[in-house]
C-alpha cells in the first residue's frame, strides 16, 4: 500500500515532471477547443438565447461597461461570473462571445494542472497526479461546460484551486498559500453560495494540522478577513437595495430550494402549479408541501440522490445530451460521471485507511456537493464541481489497486469487502430508484382517504370521486370554514379516476366564480399537476389519481360575497384543436363545490364601533343579531325597508335563511324569506366580522297593531334563540295606519 512517509513530494519534483504537467494540460487545451470548434460549427445551443442565465451574466457583464450593473435591487443570480466575463471583455478588448469562449476553455485547462498538482499531494505519486489530470482532461461533461458561459467551469476551476492548495498547505504551511485560499473562497462563494460551506474546511483543517496556536489563529484570521473582504461589497450592495435584509451573495437559494422540492416538483428545473400559486413565503411553502405530501417529499430527496450518483446529466437551456448529439467528440466519450461515483467511492475507501483525516476532508467535499444537488433541483451543473474531489478520488482508487497488485496484497482484499459491497448497494438503489421512475411514488390510492367527500361525479370516461381541504394546514384552514383572505390560495385534493382505459387526455378547470363572472382558476390536463406526469390516456382503471390543486385568489374580486367553486372537465379534438367541454349526466357543465367568500383583511361592511347597545338576539350560540332598526309606525301596505347588522361568533357550517313573520296575534299576516345578507351565505361569514344588509318587508293592508318576528333556519330545523320556545325572537310591534 502507499506510504505515508514522504512528507512532501512537490519538494521532489524536477523539471521533466513539470514538463509532463504541461502537456497533459495542453492535451486538456486541445480537446477543449475542438470541442469548441465542433460546438461551432453545428451546435446551436452554443450561443445563449436571452431568458436563460447564461445569457444573463453576459448581458450582466456588458452592462458594467455602462453602469447599468449592478441594479438597484439585490443580486439575484451570484454576481461573480458578470465581473469575471467583464474583465475578460477588458483583457481581450472585444465583448464577442467566441474570444471569451476560448479563454473559458484555457481556464478550465488549468483546472487540469491544480488536479495534477493535488493528486501528487494527496498520492505521493508522481503518476498519481498526472493520472488525476488525465482523467479530467477527458471528462466528456468537462469538455462541454468549458465551452459555455455558466458557472460551472469557474466554479470547477476555484474548487480544484481551493483542493490543491489546501492539501499542499499540509505538506508545508505557507503565509502566501492561505492568502491565495482566502481569495479562491472568497470567488467560491461569489459564484456558487451552495459551495461556501466547503470553504470552512480549510479552518477546520488548520486546527487538526500539528502546528503552534499562534499559527492556527493567525491563518484562521487572515483566511476569514480575506473571503469577508470579497463578499462584504455584495452584501452591503443587497442591504442597500433590499432595504435591510441580510443576503450574503444572492436571493435564488430559497426559490431554488421550493423550485426543487415543492409537492409537484419533479425534482428538476420547473414552473409548478404549486410554484405558480404560492402567496407565502418559499420556505414557508416548502414546510406546507412537506406537511400535506410527505411521501413526495421523501421520495424526491431519495430520487435526486440517486440521480446524483447516476451518470444522467440533467439540465434544461443549456444540456449536454444536447450538445453531444452535435459533438463527435463528446458523443464516441463513454466515460460518464457514475464512472467516478464507483471508482471514487472505493477510492475514498482506499484512503480512509492510509489517511483518515484526508479522507474526511474529500469525502465531506463530496458530501456537501451531493447535499446540495438533493436540496435544490438537480442540475447537472450543481453536480458538476463533486468531479474536482472525485476526480483525485478515483485517480488515488486506481493506484491503490495498482499498488495492491503489484506488491501482491491479496489479503487487502478482505478489507474491502464492505466498502464494494456498500458501493454495489448504492448502484443497485441508484438503478431501481431511476427506472420507470420509481421515485417519488405516484400520489395513488385504493380508496379514498379519511375526511374526503364522496362525490362520485362522473364526467364521460373520467370520475371525480372525491375531494378534501387540509383544515390542519395554517394557511389552508379557513377554506374549511367557508372564506379565505385575498391574495391567499383555494387548495383542495382532487381524486380522480376512469371508467375504462382510454386515449383521451382529459383536462379540467377549476375556477372562483362570482355572479357568472371567471375571477382566478387554472386550467390543466389531468394527473399533469402533480409528479410523476401521467396524463389520463397512462392511467390504469381501479386506481385513483389524487391531486392537490390551488387557486391563488386575488384581490381583485368582490370582497365579502359568496363565490362559487366550479369544476369541469374537457378535452381537447386533436384534429383541429377545438377543446370540447365534458357534461355531467344532468347535463350540467360543471361541478359546485361548496361556495366560498373572499375578504380583505377589514371587511368594508363594518358596523359602528361607537355602537355599544346590547345584542338584540343570539342564535344557536354562533350568530348574533345586533341591529335592526323598523320604524314604531307605518302606512297600511308600505314596503318598509329594514337595516340588519349581524356578526358570527363561531365557524357556521351551514346556510341559514332569514324567516320574518308580521303576526295579528296567532295569525301570519305577512312575510318575507331571505337570505341574512343577501349576496353572502352563513356559511361563509368570517368569525368575528360585522355584516350589514337591508331587507324589504311588505306590511298587511289593513291597519291594526302587529308583531314582527324574526328566526333564522335551514333545511332541517330553526336555530335555537334566546329562551324562545318556537325559536324567534320578537322584534318590534309597530302600529299600522
Amino acid at each position: 500500500m502507499m506510504s505515508v512517509e514522504t512528507p512532501s513530494i512537490t519538494k521532489t519534483l524536477r523539471y521533466r515532471h513539470l514538463v509532463i504537467a504541461v502537456l497533459i494540460v495542453l492535451f486538456a487545451l486541445g480537446l477543449r477547443y475542438a470541442v469548441l470548434s465542433q460546438r461551432v460549427a453545428h451546435d446551436p445551443s452554443l450561443y445563449p438565447v436571452p431568458g436563460t442565465d447564461n445569457y444573463g451574466y453576459l448581458q450582466q457583464a456588458q452592462e458594467i461597461f455602462t453602469g447599468e450593473f449592478p441594479r438597484a435591487e439585490p443580486f439575484y443570480f451570484h454576481p461573480g461570473p458578470a465581473y469575471v466575463f467583464n474583465g475578460i471583455y477588458r483583457l481581450l478588448g472585444t465583448q464577442d462571445l467566441l474570444p471569451l469562449l476560448n479563454v473559458l476553455v484555457l481556464i478550465d485547462a488549468l483546472t487540469c494542472g491544480l488536479l495534477i498538482l493535488a493528486g501528487w499531494v494527496l498520492m505521493q505519486r508522481i503518476w498519481g497526479g498526472y493520472l488525476a489530470g488525465i482523467v479530467y482532461a477527458v471528462y466528456p461533461v468537462a469538455l462541454f461546460y468549458a465551452t459555455t458561459t455558466l458557472i460551472a467551469p469557474l466554479a470547477g476551476f476555484l474548487l480544484a484551486a481551493f483542493l490543491a492548495f489546501v492539501l499542499w498547505q499540509r505538506e508545508q504551511l505557507t503565509l502566501w498559500r492561505t492568502v491565495l485560499l482566502g481569495i479562491v473562497a472568497g470567488g467560491i462563494a461569489i459564484h456558487r453560495l451552495n459551495l461556501a460551506p466547503i470553504v470552512g474546511l480549510y479552518v477546520l483543517w488548520l486546527f487538526v494540522l500539528p502546528i503552534s496556536w499562534q499559527k492556527k489563529i493567525v491563518h484562521s484570521a487572515i483566511y476569514s478577513l480575506l473571503i469577508v473582504a470579497i463578499i462584504a461589497p455584495f452584501t452591503y450592495h443587497n442591504f442597500q437595495t433590499s432595504g435591510g435584509d441580510f443576503i450574503p451573495v444572492a436571493t435564488t437559494g430559497s426559490l431554488e430550494i421550493y423550485m426543487g422540492n415543492n409537492r409537484d416538483s419533479a425534482g428538476r428545473h420547473s414552473y409548478t402549479l404549486a410554484h405558480q400559486n404560492l402567496e407565502i413565503d418559499y420556505m414557508a411553502g416548502l414546510q406546507r408541501d412537506f406537511q400535506v405530501a410527505p411521501e413526495h417529499a421523501w421520495g424526491l430527496f431519495a430520487y435526486k440522490f440517486a440521480l446524483f450518483w447516476s451518470g444522467v446529466e440533467p439540465g434544461n437551456n443549456v444540456t449536454f445530451d444536447r450538445a453531444r448529439e452535435a459533438t463527435p467528440i463528446l458523443d464516441n466519450n463513454p466515460i460518464r460521471f457514475h464512472w467516478l461515483g464507483i471508482i471514487g467511492l472505493f477510492g475514498l475507501a482506499a484512503l480512509w485507511r492510509r489517511d483518515k483525516q484526508m479522507a474526511l476532508f474529500l469525502g465531506v467535499t463530496v458530501g456537501w456537493i451531493c447535499f446540495g444537488y438533493v436540496l435544490v433541483f438537480a442540475f447537472g451543473r450543481i453536480r458538476f464541481p463533486a468531479v474536482m474531489p472525485l476526480v483525485l478520488l478515483s485517480s488515488y482508487g486506481l493506484v491503490a489497486i495498482v499498488e495492491h497488485i503489484r506488491k501482491r496484497e491479496w489479503s487487502v482484499i478482505k478489507h474491502y469487502a464492505l466498502p464494494v459491497l456498500s458501493i454495489a448497494l448504492l448502484y443497485v438503489f441508484v438503478n431501481w430508484a431511476l427506472d420507470g421512475p420509481r421515485l417519488p411514488f405516484e400520489r395513488t390510492y385504493a380508496s379514498l382517504p379519511a375526511g374526503a367527500v364522496t362525490t362520485n361525479a362522473q364526467f364521460d370516461n373520467v370520475t371525480l370521486v372525491g375531494w378534501r381541504t387540509f383544515p390542519e394546514v395554517a394557511g389552508w384552514s379557513d377554506v374549511e370554514n367557508g372564506w379565505i383572505d385575498a391574495g391567499q390560495t383555494y387548495t383542495v385534493e382532487l381524486f380522480w379516476q376512469i371508467n375504462e382505459p382510454t386515449d383521451i387526455k382529459y383536462g379540467f378547470f377549476l375556477a372562483f366564480v362570482v355572479d357568472d363572472v371567471r375571477y382566478d382558476g387554472i386550467d390543466y390536463l389531468l394527473g399533469a399537476v402533480s409528479f410523476p406526469e401521467q396524463t389520463t390516456d397512462e392511467w390504469r382503471t381501479g386506481q385513483i389519481y389524487g391531486e392537490i390543486v390551488s387557486i391563488r385568489i386575488d384581490d381583485d374580486v368582490p370582497m365579502g360575497r359568496s363565490g362559487e367553486i366550479r369544476l369541469g372537465v374537457n378535452y381537447r379534438v386533436e384534429d383541429d384543436g377545438m377543446l370540447v367541454g365534458v357534461p355531467l349526466p344532468n347535463g350540467d357543465a360543471f361541478l359546485g363545490l361548496p361556495p366560498l367568500a373572499v375578504y380583505y383583511d377589514a371587511l368594508e361592511n363594518s358596523a359602528d364601533p361607537t355602537n355599544t347597545n346590547e345584542p338584540i338576539a343570539t342564535f344557536g350560540d354562533r350568530i348574533q343579531l345586533l341591529n335592526a332598526t323598523i320604524s314604531d309606525t307605518a302606512d297600511a301596505g308600505e314596503t318598509i325597508s329594514m337595516p340588519f347588522t349581524w356578526q358570527a361568533l363561531d365557524n357556521i357550517t351551514q346556510d341559514y335563511r332569514l324567516f320574518i313573520h308580521v303576526m295579528d296575534g296567532d295569525t301570519l299576516v305577512t312575510q318575507a324569506d331571505t337570505f341574512p345578507i343577501s349576496h353572502l351565505f352563513t356559511s361563509n361569514w368570517r368569525v368575528g366580522d360585522i355584516h350589514l344588509d337591508t331587507i324589504d318587508l311588505n306590511l298587511p293592508t289593513e291597519a291594526g297593531s302587529y308583531e314582527i318576528y324574526i328566526g333564522l333556519y335551514n333545511d332541517f330545523e330553526r336555530l335555537s334563540v334566546d329562551s324562545a320556545e318556537d325559536n324567534r325572537v320578537l322584534l318590534k310591534t309597530i302600529i299600522i295606519e
